[in-house]
């Protein structure tokens, strides 16, 4: 009886501390809120944010914000294909893996074709870091360096 009340109590406490820290900043929540999610919390959706084109609260005017966002949308879906190519083949490695009776040639062939994807990936990330520091010219660098695909590849 006296751990199903301890139990409880804890539960209890848990409840409210995630509820207090999670109002704590009011309504659109705090700093960590805004840089996770962007303003206006569309950064899960592709704005700025963790997984959106990795901008959170930077001082960028609109024109850099738009250009940004469309230089994001425009390379996620160019590389869209890539990387679903990408999560087949790892896939497929993990299988050869797993067989009963596992081909060394098979494996090396799949980890050569891995290999190569990733490749032209970072290609087309580089060339998609450049066109981004294009955009952001005018912030100091120490902010440029900062900026990225947000969680999704280079992002910090």
């Amino acid at each position: 009886m006296m751990i199903r009340t301890y139990t409880v109590v804890l539960a209890v406490i848990a409840v409210l501390t995630t509820g207090a820290v999670a109002y704590a900043d009011g309504p659109g929540g705090g700093s960590w809120v805004v840089a996770m999610m962007g303003r206006g919390g569309n950064g899960m959706a592709g704005g700025h944010g963790m997984m959106g084109s990795g901008q959170g609260t930077s001082n960028l005017s609109q024109e850099q914000a738009n250009k940004l966002d469309e230089l994001y949308r425009k390379s996620y879906q160019e590389t869209e294909a890539l990387r679903k190519e990408m999560r087949e083949k790892r896939e497929e490695l993990a299988s050869l893996f797993r067989s009963d009776n596992p081909d060394k040639n098979l494996i090396d062939q799949k980890i050569n074709e891995l290999n190569r994807l990733e490749s032209d990936l970072d290609e087309k990330m580089a060339a998609y870091d450049v066109e981004r520091r294009k955009i952001l010219a005018s912030e100091p660098p120490e902010q440029v360096r900062n900026k990225g695909w947000g969680g999704m590849y280079y992002g910090q």
